[in-house]
């Protein structure tokens, strides 16, 4: 990661003061949008101002058509805002007031080698970068330019409205939002429809189907239901100093009927499905007996194993997984979570 240099910390810093001050929040709502496009033209910015609600006050700036869609889940009540979900699936970069406390002693070192001053609780500037699978971390130099882009764009805007002299939304047609566009080195205004992100590339067929023949050769079917899980666990795991700490992806097996934990894989942050589905068949191969039929929790995970289950003859259900909750439940009681 490159890091920002001292005048890209200086200009973030001063963006953050002049946004602050323009109380930005009593204009626009945490559920209002102020589309952004990077100056590249690759991916644009969805902005929201917070401080509407009078709990934390600043910026979130959601990355690209991951980062929008993550905050669609959240906005549609589809992922609880205050669930773990909600952490891990977030791509965004955010500027916010905290308190002293809140700051890691990184963040204060750096604040006092540019020569700085904050006094007072909730007056402090913490800026992170969120990316699903990872825990949020310190801002990459391109990171910090965008935001800082972001928080002037956003001051601008709210000027105006608090003028009168700009909406947000398209008053003909309710469909369209604001768009700051970067032309001939001027930000400009466009409206443009809010289009829904692109949904991720479903999981691809398990290609090893001979793999899967001899696994159906070697090994009987039992008794035994598995509900089957797919996601992060919590701890996160750092490698090397000073490298950013990742959630692991787990696989989690455990009995339907006795809620115990039959087996478990644990991977990076964002291992392909090609790399999840051999880890499960790993798991397969492990076995005295595979089971007799799979339950899994959400569609997507249904998806990533079906073409495992399908040739094995094992059947494959979508539904509430209640041994799987029981047992993640006494893991974070053993880990004091």
């Amino acid at each position: 990661m490159i890091e920002p240099t001292t005048e890209q910390w200086l200009d973030l810093h001063q963006a953050f003061r002049e946004y602050c001050g323009a109380t930005p929040w009593q204009w626009l709502d945490n559920s209002d949008i102020l589309a952004l496009e990077n100056p590249s033209g690759e991916y644009k910015g969805y902005c929201c101002a917070l401080g509407d609600g009078g709990v934390e006050y600043g910026l979130s700036l959601h990355i690209g058509d991951e980062g929008l869609a993550g905050y669609l889940a959240l906005m549609t009540g589809e992922v609880d805002s205050e669930s773990l979900d909600a952490f891990y699936m977030m791509r965004a970069l955010s500027a916010t007031l905290v308190d002293r406390e809140h700051l890691h002693p990184n963040d204060l070192a750096l604040i006092r080698s540019l020569g700085l001053k904050y006094r007072g609780r909730g007056k402090w500037p913490l800026f992170r970068s969120t990316s699903p699978g990872y825990v949020p971390w310190y801002l990459s130099s391109e990171e910090a330019q965008f935001l800082t882009l972001a928080l002037r764009n956003v001051t601008e805007i709210a000027s105006r409205m608090a003028s009168g002299e700009q909406v947000l939304y398209s008053e003909s047609d309710p469909g369209l939002i604001l768009t700051r566009v970067l032309r001939d080195g001027e930000w400009r205004d466009q409206w443009e429809t809010l289009r829904p992100p692109r949904p991720p590339e479903p999981a691809a067929d398990y290609p090893n189907t001979e793999r899967l023949r001899q696994l159906a050769q070697s090994k009987s079917k039992g008794a035994l239901v598995w509900e089957l899980s797919v996601s992060y666990f919590p701890t996160p795991i750092q490698e090397m100093k000073g490298e950013r700490p990742y959630f692991p992806t787990m696989i989690l097996i455990v009995d339907r009927n006795s809620a115990l934990i039959l087996d478990s894989e644990e991977l990076g942050p964002s291992p392909s499905p090609t790399q999840l589905q051999d880890a499960l068949v790993s798991l397969l191969e492990k076995t005295v007996d595979m089971p007799s039929g799979v339950v899994v929790e959400s569609a997507s995970t249904a998806q990533l194993v079906e073409s495992i289950m399908q040739p094995l003859g094992i059947e494959l259900f979508t539904g509430p997984t209640p041994a799987l909750d029981d047992a993640r439940e006494s893991l974070m009681d053993l880990m004091g979570m």
